[in-house]
């Protein structure tokens, strides 16, 4: 489970969620990024088939682009909620294996 991000002097926005970390397979996000006010895009791996921490991503205000996993199965309520930036959702509509979306999601 990756539980927090801090960001580091190049990070620009642009996030691509890593499927390990130190041989480790990521298969949950906790309360990562919410309220990240610099976060523009993420890639989230197809080792994530749940989203089920409902303040992961919420308040991103600046968000635009999320690429998700192709193997999400779930996406529970308010995790994008108060992105008043997002647009672009990639891997989402065409995306047969997605069999629930909480309220609110978006």
């Amino acid at each position: 489970m990756i539980r927090g991000f801090l960001g580091s002097d190049s990070y620009s926005g642009d996030l691509i969620i890593p499927s390990k970390v130190n041989g480790v397979t990521v298969t949950i996000l906790g309360r990562t990024f919410q309220n990240d006010t610099v976060l523009k895009s993420v890639v989230i791996p197809d080792t994530i088939t749940n989203l089920t921490d409902v303040t992961t991503f919420r308040k991103c205000t600046n968000l635009t682009t999320v690429t998700f996993s192709k193997n999400l199965t779930r996406l529970t309520s308010k995790m994008f909620m108060d992105c008043t930036s997002l647009t672009t959702l990639n891997n989402f509509s065409d995306n047969g294996s997605i069999t629930e979306i909480g309220e609110y999601a978006f």
